[in-house]
């Protein structure tokens, strides 16, 4: 090997470090990008905010924020979990949350939430419901990305602004719809101006800010505060302001940590049983098994195949059995065993338990490859006798009387087929002697 063509392997080892280096400033980057969830609000609790979180900073106690039924919206995490606010216009209570301060010149914060305007008037002139700021608490009055809800002939408009004066959208929307609103707060520190946006969608939950395209409303000519770390909702008068419901709420340092999509519906507790075994007539010793689901639109059930049956409870056993969501989550013990009417012929082996959800990809618990069996069930018949007989040196008998099945199971009843020869042990004469019958058809 020549001195112009061997290797440096010092050149490589540089090489290979910058590699490394290049590869974890790659990782860094896309970590931050995912950003940071600051707050969360899904009014899992029932009565007035006040007393589950939330402070008033106007009107305390009048005409207090309470909770009302949540609201739903396919694929968003804060869906159908909880409860929701109802902000009326009754002039009452205005409360608020905080989180985090944010105050980075030229960062933005993101808000998510559900809105459901379920004004009955065709026109209201519009006011806010929904408002950010610093430092809130008690005594907050210094509001910004301030969120609006107007009427007009009996469709609704949605506006955003840093001030008491609105910048409307123009999109026509429904009233007693749920739509996922998203505000873009960017901090500009000083006398600047702080540009805000307000997303308003109808479905879906889009993954990033340019999949959601362009805002409805975009305010770049107000100035809000240079911190931001407080969530307000805020009921005004009856005259101006539309009654809305407002639910989910997110705050993220990026879009992607507001705007949360559900977490896909999972279930837990796949595994494989040992063998069950029974006789005919007599259901197996059970065998129990933790099942769980999260993230569900559904109750989680688990389905029997032929011959088997399920329990939730241990009591009452069926082809399926049912373990209630409440919240998105549901969990419990699911028995399983062979059935009592499980057929002697049947094939238990390598079978699948499956518990299901709508929305879920389903899993199995698996009868074991092998071993699994129902035996015959012993049967007798009765109602006949043996006759006595004149010795005539013939082991020959004769029977009298009706047969019938004794040990029969499951409600079951079947008539005695098949043509019987009896015969006594030998052709002695004697008393009390054995009598052998044969020719009977088993049911």
């Amino acid at each position: 090997m020549t001195a112009s063509t061997a290797r440096n392997p010092f050149r490589m080892f540089r090489k290979s470090l910058f590699v490394s280096m290049l590869a974890a400033c790659v990782l860094f980057s896309f970590t931050m990008v995912k950003g940071q969830t600051l707050y969360t609000q899904d009014f899992n609790f029932s009565g007035g905010l006040t007393s589950n979180g939330f402070t008033a900073h106007s009107a305390a106690t009048t005409n207090a924020i309470s909770t009302t039924t949540g609201l739903t919206y396919t694929g968003y995490a804060g869906s159908g979990v909880g409860n929701a606010a109802l902000v009326s216009n009754l002039s009452g209570e205005d409360v608020n949350a905080t989180f985090t301060s944010q105050s980075t010149n030229g960062s933005s914060v993101f808000f998510a939430f559900l809105v459901n305007v379920t004004e009955a008037s065709t026109s209201k002139t519009g006011d806010i419901f929904f408002h950010t700021g610093s430092p809130g608490g008690a005594t907050w009055t210094a509001f910004a990305g301030r969120v609006f809800a107007r009427v007009v002939s009996g469709n609704v408009n949605f506006g955003i602004s840093n001030t008491a004066t609105a910048t409307y959208g123009t999109t026509n929307f429904s009233r007693n719809t749920t739509y996922l609103l998203v505000v873009k707060y960017t901090i500009t520190t000083g006398t600047g101006n702080d540009a805000v946006s307000l997303w308003v969608i109808p479905s879906g939950v889009p993954a990033t800010e340019a999949l959601a395209g362009t805002a409805e409303v975009t305010n770049t000519a107000t100035n809000g505060t240079d911190a931001i770390n407080a969530v307000g909702l805020r009921q005004g008068n009856g005259t101006i302001n539309p009654s809305v419901v407002v639910d989910g709420i997110r705050v993220g340092t990026t879009w992607s940590s507001a705007v949360v999509p559900a977490a896909g519906a999972t279930i837990t507790g796949a595994a494989t049983a040992t063998a069950f075994t029974t006789t005919y007539g007599t259901a197996s010793s059970a065998q129990s098994f933790s099942v769980s689901g999260s993230a569900l639109t559904a109750n989680l059930v688990a389905t029997a195949p032929t011959g088997f049956e399920v329990s939730a409870d241990g009591t009452t056993y069926g082809t399926t059995a049912t373990f209630t969501q409440s919240s998105g989550s549901a969990s419990g013990t699911l028995r399983i065993r062979l059935a009592a009417n499980a057929a002697v012929t049947g094939s238990y082996n390598s079978q699948n338990i499956v518990l299901s959800s709508t929305g879920a990809t389903s899993v199995n618990i698996t009868s074991s490859a092998s071993g699994n069996s129902v035996s015959a069930k012993s049967l007798t018949i009765t109602g006949v006798s043996a006759n006595n007989k004149t010795y005539d040196g013939t082991t020959t008998a004769t029977l009298s009387g009706t047969a019938a099945y004794s040990g029969l199971a499951n409600s079951e009843s079947f008539s005695v087929s098949g043509t019987p020869s009896a015969s006594f042990s030998t052709a002695a004469v004697g008393t009390g002697k054995t009598v052998t019958v044969s020719g009977y058809t088993a049911p």
